[in-house]
């Protein structure tokens, strides 16, 4: 069986089950992903109107110092999370008895990291990142907010593991209320930074009411103790090491380019590369749910699975590439409108940038499932060393052409940064996962490129006649590649009909 014709059940079982049964467990996948996708999603709907009524009040010039202050606590939290949550969730899903102790390590662990994390960011924030005045404060802020974050990462890890996903859905829209209401209430009221970002603190603090409670209501006190006597708060920390590595290296790869920018251009010009960035970071919300959604599945099947044969992980690639070029392609030819309809007129700058960091989102869906691919088969240093080597080339690159084409010039080199990246994934997923996506794939990316390119030339400015031309161009190619084989289409079917039943996790 070729890497395409690899089916989506195999996330499931090596067996081949009848299509009724497989559609059941891809009913269950499904039902997952669509709770991740709310649970990502969500908030930020729910805080994207704080966020634009912020961007309004403050200007560009005070908006940019937001970003700075975000992407410096964002790069420091990482000495907070550890990147542990993708370790938790694997080991759990493989073993859920071991929940409630590896739970009460981690804790043990995010508390003594949250404080390191907060005097680093307190002796930094100036001194390394340059941050004064109502941006330091800002940035110290949203510091608490992740150092309180990384414990409901620990929760979330147990409720994806045990594919409960609507449980973390619900706790995303309390931080998403409370974060979005108050973060609007906020800022209209006061026009201070600081104070906006006060409201991610509210935010986090009632996700984290919101697990403790559940998770409190699944497993009684003396459960919990019992469970937590036999776990090595000092194993687990061994363990997250390589995971802590790779997480650094990534956050470094996507946020440390606005510290440059803010560094040798104006605020203002941070604001708009900003402002166009947030339709990546919504769409990488959305392709970190559907991964997600399936990464318990991977690490059982890793467990379980022999041999170097093709597997669910190849196909996940390929599903990856084939959704995500139309929704590149779209996003660059809608890019203008999108802001317009975000930020308003003031932002329009923000469409050159825009126009790079769009298409950056197709290698940027494979990078990130390799990378959840490459920890569900324990290859965590593989994904080290691609981050850490793609970070130094971006980084290096956003150097040099940040201060003579601004915005513009860093999204392009993100774009070109995560092109190398994804060749390096490809390379990487073929030799050590045996999860590369097949020649069906990459030929349907090299059609929509065509159709985005063709339809871009089509005269004059309506979107609408550029989308349709799209289509006509890319539709007709999927459907002669056959992407989606009969098979898969049989399970499909199985999966979407009322009353197919519903899977339990004890039985995957």
């Amino acid at each position: 069986m070729s890497a395409t014709q690899s089916s989506i059940p195999e996330l499931d079982r090596v067996a081949r089950p009848s299509a009724s049964t497989d559609g059941t467990a891809v009913r269950l996948v499904l039902a997952n992903a669509l709770a991740l996708v709310v649970a990502y999603a969500l908030p930020r709907v729910l805080t994207l109107g704080a966020v634009i009524i912020a961007a309004r009040v403050l200007g560009a010039a005070r908006f940019g110092a937001y970003a700075t202050a975000g992407a410096t606590a964002v790069i420091l939290s990482i000495l907070s999370t550890a990147g542990m949550q993708p370790l938790l969730v694997r080991e759990m899903a493989r073993d859920p008895r071991s929940a409630p102790g590896l739970l009460r390590a981690a804790h043990w662990i995010k508390t003594g990291l949250n404080g390191v994390m907060l005097i680093a960011l307190c002796v930094l924030a100036d001194a390394a990142f340059g941050l004064q005045g109502e941006a330091l404060w800002a940035a110290l802020v949203l510091g608490a907010g992740y150092s309180i974050g990384s414990y409901a990462e620990n929760f979330a890890a147990y409720f994806q593991a045990v594919e409960r996903m609507h449980v973390w859905t619900a706790a995303n829209a309390a931080y998403g209320i409370v974060a979005g209401l108050a973060g609007a209430v906020l800022i209209w009221s006061t026009h201070s930074l600081p104070w906006f970002c006060a409201a991610m603190v509210l935010g986090h603090l009632a996700a984290v009411f919101w697990l403790l409670r559940t998770y409190r209501r699944d497993h009684p006190a003396r459960t919990r103790v019992a469970a937590s006597g036999n776990q090595s708060v000092r194993a687990l920390l061994r363990a997250a090491v390589p995971f802590a590595a790779a997480f650094l290296a990534l956050t470094l790869f996507y946020k440390a380019d606005v510290l440059i920018l803010s560094g040798v251009r104006p605020d203002a010009d941070v604001g708009m590369y900003t402002a166009a960035y947030k339709l990546v970071d919504i769409a990488q919300a959305l392709m970190l749910a559907a991964i997600i959604a399936t990464y318990p599945r991977l690490a059982r099947a890793t467990a379980a699975r022999a041999g170097a044969g093709p597997w669910a992980g190849s196909r996940l690639a390929e599903l990856a590439l084939l959704i995500m070029a139309p929704v590149a392609a779209l996003g660059f030819l809608l890019r203008e409108r999108i802001l317009a309809g975000l930020y308003g007129s003031a932002y329009q700058d923000a469409a050159a940038p825009a126009g790079f960091l769009v298409l950056a989102l197709l290698p940027l869906a494979l990078n990130l499932l390799g990378g959840y691919i490459l920890a569900a088969t324990d290859r965590m240093k593989v994904m080290v060393a691609l981050y850490g080597g793609a970070a130094l080339v971006k980084l290096t690159a956003v150097a040099i052409v940040a201060p003579r084409w601004g915005g513009a010039g860093v999204a392009a080199a993100m774009l070109g940064s995560e092109l190398l990246l994804g060749a390096s994934f490809l390379i990487a997923l073929r030799h050590t996962a045996h999860a590369a996506p097949g020649w069906r794939a990459l030929a349907g990316v090299l059609a929509t490129a065509a159709g985005c390119a063709f339809a871009a030339l089509v005269p004059g400015d309506s979107a609408v006649v550029r989308v349709l031309v799209l289509l006509a161009l890319v539709v007709p190619a999927y459907v002669w590649l056959d992407v989606v084989p009969a098979e898969e289409r049989a399970v499909l079917r199985a999966a979407l009909r009322p009353g197919s039943g519903r899977a339990r996790v004890g039985q995957l």
